[in-house]
């Protein structure tokens, strides 16, 4: 809790800095040291247009397709050998066991999922059985176990010496956050009809938090449900060790408060807008003095406000951290409330100051801007690894339940990160050995290299389950084999 005086001194702090911003990006601009932004006058309309060099995060970079392709079952089988990740899945029944034989069975059922063939069709395509496959669907499959396998991957990819140079920037961790559509082949209470977004038929919308390439966190949402309401969700409920310091998203994760939200819970929100431009117009407005320009805020901030109302400012986020209701709820409450409403307007306030500091800040560091697009051109890019997973049977869900749904959508953030950590290990190998062989062009090339890639992983055919077997894959083998062919 911050007493008032504290929420004074606060505020002042951020006022100084807020003007010390305004003055040093107007003498930059005006000096020509910020090379990036341009002021652009029509008549009397001042128009900012900032230059940006545009560059997609490589997916499936050339290396990975010299490799022997691996197929899905075996390569889950070999993160469970190094991670341990099959441990979680804990019978639903307090006295259940389960047997070294069920983890077949398991990698089956997830394989399913992830893949949208769900369990009684991949019953038809590989050697398990129906009813052992519906019985490790009931008593292990569920989200509690799903999410706590994903966590501990997650975890085991930090731990890698190449999740370093996975790094944007170098003294904060700077995650994204992004949605992406799917179709349903059947009606749920959370599926919704968009011609937007989908054609035809029914859908929902996964959000992920994504963190150096890994997705951290994620859930499924409705088509009609505003993405940035889960904004917080996903930060406060990310139960990894991946915790990001600051987090980026597109236009449409920004809402009226989230700025003030994250910037309370200690988050930097930094979203990349589709039209700056109009944002910079709407905070702030641009006078020639004396022949140069100066930025002063449209409207003052009413730091008194603040301080009056900083109690229910400070009854939110407990409300928020107590977990009492969803997240999300208090958040959409939050933004459809009146304008008008003082105590709302407060918060209001207090977000509109964070928000002027971080579009000052992006307007004069190039540097953020490059941070912001890469984090954003990541999540893109696990976009791009969960459309190939779901895409092996058709790319829909069926659909008979919303906890079904979630379940396929956890599967599949599962197989993708147990493929980025595959392709981390074998980044991780290659760098050791190019750092140890004294190939400095090689290893500097590992570093820059992105591990989502899937052209070296086989998700289709027969699908021939014994786990086991011959043990896990020789990943010295596999990677010498790739090293032969450089």
């Amino acid at each position: 809790m911050i007493r008032p005086l504290q929420v004074e001194v606060l505020l002042q702090q951020k006022r100084d800095a807020l003007n010390d911003k305004l003055a040093l990006v107007s003498d930059r601009i005006n000096s020509g040291a910020n090379e990036s932004v341009v002021l652009k006058t029509k008549g009397s309309q001042t128009r900012w247009v900032i230059k940006y060099t545009h560059k997609k995060e490589e997916v499936n970079n050339p290396f990975f397709a010299r490799m022997t392709q691996t197929h899905i079952a075996d390569l889950l089988n070999y993160v469970n050998h190094q991670t341990g990740f099959f441990q979680q899945f804990r019978h639903v029944r307090p006295r259940g066991k389960v047997e070294d034989s069920d983890f077949t069975a398991l990698v089956a059922c997830i394989i399913a999922n992830a893949t949208r063939f769900g369990h009684y069709k991949m019953a038809e395509i590989c050697n398990i059985k129906l009813d052992k496959l519906n019985s490790i669907q009931s008593n292990l499959l569920r989200m509690e176990t799903l999410q706590e396998a994903n966590d501990v991957i997650s975890n085991a990819i930090a731990q890698l010496s190449i999740f370093q140079h996975y790094a944007i920037q170098p003294d904060k961790i700077h995650g994204s956050y992004d949605g992406q559509k799917f179709e349903s082949r059947r009606n749920t209470i959370r599926t919704r009809f968009s011609t937007k977004y989908i054609k035809t038929g029914p859908g929902v919308s996964g959000v992920t938090l994504n963190v150096h390439h890994v997705p951290a966190n994620a859930q499924v949402i409705g088509l009609n449900e505003h993405e940035s309401h889960y904004v917080f969700d996903l930060l406060h409920n990310n139960t990894s060790d991946l915790q990001p310091d600051v987090l980026s998203t597109d236009t449409h994760g920004v809402n009226r408060f989230n700025f003030a939200l994250l910037d309370l819970a200690g988050w930097t929100f930094a979203p990349r807008y589709a039209r700056f431009a109009d944002v910079v117009d709407d905070l702030f407005e641009t006078k020639d003095v004396r022949g140069k320009w100066q930025l002063k805020l449209r409207t003052p901030i009413k730091h008194d406000l603040i301080i009056k109302d900083w109690d229910f400012i400070q009854r939110v986020m407990i409300s928020l951290h107590r977990r009492e209701t969803s997240q999300a709820s208090i958040v959409r409450k939050l933004s459809g409330s009146p304008q008008s409403h003082r105590q709302f307007k407060a918060l209001a306030e207090y977000n509109r100051l964070i928000k002027c500091l971080y579009v000052l800040d992006y307007l004069d560091d190039d540097r953020l801007r490059h941070y912001v697009q890469r984090a954003l051109n990541r999540g893109e890019a696990y976009h791009q690894l969960q459309r190939h997973i779901e895409q092996v049977n058709g790319a829909k869900f069926r659909g008979e339940s919303d906890r079904q749904i979630d379940e396929w959508y956890e599967c599949a953030r599962l197989v993708a990160n147990a493929m980025i950590y595959f392709n981390s290990v074998i980044l991780s190998k290659l760098l050791q050995a190019f750092e140890r062989d004294g190939r400095a062009d090689y290893a500097d090339l590992c570093k820059r290299v992105s591990p989502v890639a899937w052209v070296n992983i086989n998700l289709n055919g027969t699908y021939l389950f014994n786990l086991g077997s011959d043990g896990p894959l020789d990943m010295d083998a596999l990677i010498a084999g790739a090293i032969d062919r450089l």
